[in-house]
């Protein structure tokens, strides 16, 4: 199952480029054959960070911290178990600085 994850990656990128009736239902019926055997999506955006089902690969600035910003690679999970992690940007609390005078 997880060898198959990869071409369901690139069917979510070709999608972003290509506006094609054809390719989204190829997708769509893929996702729904994975979901038909177990696999869920694991939903981390607007999230607290949890490095159990998702991997920090960018720090931008927010207004908290820990907070999933924007999911890069989407994770999975099958019977509760995660069996891709998801890949993401967290945010960190901007620090603004007075100037000294």
């Amino acid at each position: 199952l997880v060898r198959l994850l990869p071409f369901l990656d690139h069917l979510e990128k070709a999608e972003v480029f290509i506006k094609d009736k054809g390719l989204k239902m190829v997708k769509d019926n893929f996702e729904k054959v994975l979901e038909s055997i177990g696999l869920e999506q694991i939903d981390a955006t607007g999230k607290e960070f949890d490095p159990h089902t998702a991997e920090a690969i960018e720090i931008v600035d927010g207004d908290r911290d820990n907070i999933v910003k924007e999911v890069i690679r989407r994770g999975y999970k099958r019977n509760g178990k995660v069996i891709r992690v998801a890949q993401v940007r967290v945010s960190k609390k901007s620090e603004i600085r007075n100037p000294k005078s």
